[in-house]
């Protein structure tokens, strides 16, 4: 959000009933796999406080539309005084380049989009694959993807100055198995009740 509307806390239900003031926007989830992954993961986590939350905001002015960099060049313009469920790397960067942009992370915690890697057993080249795997796990590696503002998988690779200085993730996680299940019928309806505003979801 702009940084004039930086709060040391907030908690979800605060942002559901307006603690934010001003239009807000959002990245659409069929362009922004951080936004698609919002919805999906609070779908699971709090269905009822998160569906009756999106409507508020709709109700008052949420624009979901476009990428990750959309939002966040609104938001930057001043168009926009807030951005929700945008992936917090590109706007740690934004700061980092001396942007008066405040991340937030409301409680009880936010969706941490995790990316394994794994060999396939039906793999043509496992002795590549295994030196690939190897060389994101190495130190070098992970201490670029910290500079990048992206949580390392190396515990001991420090995270990022700007992220330092920045307010403490509590992840919120779901099964894994249950959000693939859970993806199409929740991004439909965010879809149809929340980015189109039709109210309900065409059968």
């Amino acid at each position: 959000m702009r940084k004039n509307h930086d709060r040391n806390a907030l908690d979800w239900q605060e942002v559901f009933d307006g603690a934010i003031s001003g239009n807000a926007m959002m990245p659409s989830p069929s362009q922004s796999g951080s936004s698609a992954e919002f919805v999906v993961s609070f779908h699971l986590d709090s269905p009822e406080k998160f569906w009756n939350g999106m409507r508020k905001i709709k109700s008052r002015g949420l624009q979901v539309s476009g990428p990750n960099n959309q939002a966040l060049t609104s938001l930057i313009l001043g168009a926009h005084e807030a951005v929700l469920g945008a992936a917090d790397y590109l706007v740690f960067r934004q700061i980092e380049k001396g942007e008066p942009l405040a991340m937030i992370f409301p409680e009880p915690g936010c969706p941490l989009s995790l990316r394994p890697i794994g060999i396939l057993r039906t793999s043509r080249h496992q002795q590549e694959a295994e030196q690939f795997v190897q060389f994101c796990f190495s130190r070098p590696t992970q201490e670029r993807i910290a500079a990048e503002h992206l949580l390392p998988a190396d515990p001991h690779v420090a995270l990022s100055a700007v992220r330092q200085a920045g307010p403490t993730l509590h992840p919120l996680l779901v099964d894994v198995v249950e959000a693939k299940q859970a993806q199409h019928a929740a991004l439909r309806k965010f879809r149809f009740e929340i980015e189109k505003g039709l109210g309900g979801v065409a059968e």
